[in-house]
């Protein structure tokens, strides 16, 4: 689930549901499904008969009729919004009303909008990020291949120029390239010890990012010089229990003790992530959300050092937020009775100020629980193969030790 803030417009997505409202009032509410339950991908016509129509594999190999969005964007002038559906189908909307439509590779993790909104911008799960000109009406034409990673992609932002493309994936990478020629890397900004979540640019020469690891960095990206870290963790006091699927490691981790090896990075942590952060318009301070958190950060950069300014907490549990373009934060909250809320706050020289909350319609927004924000899948998974390699090497040395043992001439007649 997730809410976007464009040119006063208020967006929210939640399972097959795309919400937009005109102001922070109810008036004049709309909402679209742009998935409906009667599409397939195999290209029948749908019952109105306007074109292809999609449906999504279900787990268990039959066929799903609910197709929900896993991620949506919103163009810099204001007029069209992408959305990409579990079916890997990308739609591209004007006024609700579809202008395009693809089918991807893999299913969507993030899309963002051209500066000049001419194409959309799509990274998926496998790692490839694809450049898609929704204006052309060819058949055959296709998405194209951008830049790759070898693994999962979590975030990615275009410079104001889109000169370059920013990218961050699960393998604590943050990878600078030329855009649309991906394949030409600017740089690294190497640091993080897990997962990338969110990256911002705060100017056009600064980026921030945050990350599993529980820390904000500050960058310099275009040298790839990082200027200043914050051990979020630290300034909440929250403490996450992680649970993973059983595995046999215990006795792998005494094997490691005995051979001194170090087992940091194999550990899973219990300090909380940073979800998401966004820049505030004076280019000095940014927003942070926390793992398990209720509630916002307020951070500024003050001669290479990151400073928290403010905190504020809610009752309600925070799904998302994001800011405009006056500084007013937008909260997507759910109460402790299930209803859907928006909560808009002032941000005033690094204080939030005045705030006001308006209640969706019951049955408008419907949240799912995997989409409140469970990052477990994200931390890396210990595999027991150490286990394995020491039983062949101690089988190779007591192997060894016989062979020893034996008489020369003996040993040549077994050989014989």
């Amino acid at each position: 689930m997730a809410v976007v803030v464009d040119r006063g417009k208020i967006y929210v997505c939640s399972g097959r549901q795309l919400t937009t409202l005109p102001s922070f009032d109810l008036a004049n509410m709309q909402q679209v499904a742009p998935f409906p339950s009667d599409h397939s991908e195999n290209g029948e016509k749908s019952e109105n008969g306007d074109g292809p129509v999609n449906k999504s594999e279900s787990k268990n190999g039959g066929i799903c009729d609910k197709v929900n969005i896993v991620c949506f964007g919103v163009s810099g002038c204001g007029d069209y919004v992408a959305v990409c559906g579990e079916n890997k189908l990308l739609k591209v909307l004007h006024q609700n009303k579809e202008v395009n439509r693809t089918m991807l590779t893999r299913k969507a993790s993030k899309l963002v909008f051209t500066k000049d909104s001419k194409c959309v911008v799509i990274a998926d799960k496998n790692g490839d990020v694809y450049k898609y000109d929704y204006r052309r009406k060819e058949e055959d034409h296709l998405p194209q291949l951008v830049l790759g990673h070898l693994s999962m992609l979590l975030d990615l932002q275009l410079t104001p120029s889109n000169r370059y493309i920013l990218t961050a994936d699960r393998d604590e990478k943050i990878r600078v390239s030329y855009f649309p020629n991906g394949y030409n890397i600017n740089n690294y900004c190497l640091g993080h010890t897990d997962f990338v979540t969110s990256i911002s640019l705060l100017s056009d020469e600064i980026l921030v990012s945050g990350s599993g690891d529980g820390t904000i960095r500050v960058w310099k990206f275009l040298e790839g010089e990082e200027l200043a870290v914050r051990e979020v963790y630290k300034d909440v006091d929250i403490r996450i229990q992680r649970t993973r699927e059983p595995t046999n490691v215990e006795s792998t981790q005494d094997s490691l003790k005995d051979m001194e090896l170090d087992q940091k990075r194999n550990q899973l942590t219990d300090h909380p992530a940073v979800i998401k952060v966004k820049p505030l318009h004076n280019q000095k301070h940014f927003i942070a959300q926390v793992e398990g958190l209720n509630g916002l950060l307020v951070y500024s950069l003050d001669d290479h050092a990151v400073n928290l300014v403010d905190t504020m907490n809610i009752e309600e549990t925070l799904v998302d937020f994001d800011v405009d373009a006056v500084d007013t934060v937008i909260c997507l909250a759910r109460s402790k009775d299930g209803a859907v809320l928006l909560k808009r706050t002032s941000v005033e020289s690094g204080k939030f100020g005045a705030s006001s909350q308006l209640s969706l319609p019951e049955g408008a927004v419907h949240l799912r629980e995997e989409e409140l924000g469970d990052l477990t899948n994200l931390h890396k998974r210990w595999f027991d193969n150490m286990k394995d390699y020491l039983e062949r090497k101690q089988m190779r040395i007591e192997n060894s030790k016989n062979k020893a043992e034996v008489p020369a001439k003996k040993q040549k007649l077994q050989e014989a």
